[in-house]
């Protein structure tokens, strides 16, 4: 929730916070799927959350990283 607040904000800091949720969804999909691979029990809609997450968080983050124009770790400031 803080991500999407201080995005339409127009934050700085919540460009990083979406790429470390994106990157922690990309790790907890991979984890998921070695899990399934190793014949543990799922089921399908799980796989499906996932995934839509993973591709809704990358398209959040695309789409912020476009509209960012200071994007510097020092930057913490509000985007222009």
């Amino acid at each position: 929730m803080a991500a999407g607040i201080g995005l339409f904000q127009r934050k700085s800091w919540a460009v990083r916070l979406s790429i470390a949720i994106l990157v922690a969804t990309v790790l907890v999909l991979i984890a998921f799927g070695a899990h399934v691979l190793l014949g543990g029990a799922y089921e399908m809609r799980t796989a499906l959350a996932m995934s839509l997450r993973t591709i809704v968080w990358a398209v959040v983050v695309g789409v912020a990283l476009r509209k960012t124009t200071d994007f510097s770790p020092e930057g913490g400031g509000e985007l222009p």
